[in-house]
């Protein structure tokens, strides 16, 4: 990675964390400049990376769905017990939607930025589940007689 790279990778971290924490306590409504400022760059820099609002709670959306498969490719779901796994699971999750708290009032849709989301978060979590599920059936019909 050029020197080039590495100092764009970190501005538009630095940006989406900003946004990500001004955004959570200030809402969608939260000022371009006021996220600027705190992620130490000029407008004019923010807006050359993030041209519109909406591209930057895209950007957002995306960074909120590689930190969620980090997590669970992280969480070891499989060597686990499942009750234990799904726990930790749910805890990643809750503190990667805590931290991009304004994505669920902002109407972002899911892209197609992300083609291997299934591969790697939509089927390990699923295999979680499958391997979770009780063997016999639940519910009413399910009760000792």
């Amino acid at each position: 990675m050029s020197r080039g790279e590495a100092l764009r990778d970190r501005t538009v971290a630095a940006i989406i964390d900003s946004a990500a924490v001004i955004m959570a306590t200030q809402g969608d409504g939260a000022r371009m400049s006021r996220i600027a400022d705190a992620a130490g760059v000029g407008r004019a820099t923010l807006y050359r990376y993030f041209p519109s609002r909406e591209a930057l709670l895209r950007a957002m959306a995306a960074q909120s769905v590689e930190e969620l498969a980090a997590r669970t490719a992280d969480a070891d779901l499989e060597g686990i017990p499942a009750g234990a796994a799904i726990a930790r699971l749910a805890r990643g999750f809750i503190a990667v939607g805590s931290t991009y708290t304004v994505l669920s009032t902002a109407g972002i849709q899911r892209s197609g930025e992300h083609p291997d989301i299934d591969a790697r978060l939509v089927e390990p979590i699923r295999a979680l589940f499958r391997r979770g599920a009780p063997t016999a059936p639940c519910g009413p019909t399910s009760r000792p007689t």
